[in-house]
């Protein structure tokens, strides 16, 4: 090999090298600049999942304290139909008192549909409908014999 030969094969071997290096700068450039893409991607797309998660945690939180309004709420009319079940069972109350109270001071007078069915089949021979004439009692003659209709044979 002379020395022209040799020279060339010299500037081949930098101009590959050259190459080569030039190759690999760019293609560790345009690496890195995907890199850097796709890392940004990936901050946007975990930027939007947490705002997604605080909405949700939001939701949640909502949804929790509306549960809890309605277990209040469930609880205030719960309290409230009690006290309606106290205040019907003390209006009943006093209104038996007064029946009572009623009945002692005048046993003939008209009885309450409340009284139980026994007592007013006793008191109905007494009662009298306001709309009803007034018939007359009726004799012992009329009655029969107080010895409850037994005949004497």
């Amino acid at each position: 090999m002379d020395s022209g030969q040799l020279a060339w094969t010299i500037t081949i071997i930098v101009v590959v090298l050259l190459i080569l290096g030039l190759v690999f700068f760019f293609g560790r450039r345009w690496k890195q600049k995907k890199n850097h893409e796709r890392a940004e991607n990936l901050r946007q797309s975990a930027a939007a999942d947490e705002l997604d998660a605080r909405e949700r945690e939001a939701k949640a939180a909502r949804s929790a304290a509306e549960a809890q309004q309605a277990e209040i709420d469930a609880e205030r009319l719960r309290e409230e139909a009690r006290n309606q079940v106290e205040e019907a069972q003390s209006a009943r109350s006093r209104a038996q008192d007064q029946a009572t109270k009623a009945e002692s001071l005048d046993p003939e007078g008209e009885i309450s549909d409340r009284q139980p069915a026994d007592a007013s089949d006793a008191r109905q021979e007494h009662t009298t409908d306001p709309n009803q004439p007034e018939q007359p009692r009726k004799t012992e003659d009329e009655r029969g014999p107080r010895d409850g209709g037994a005949t004497q044979y």
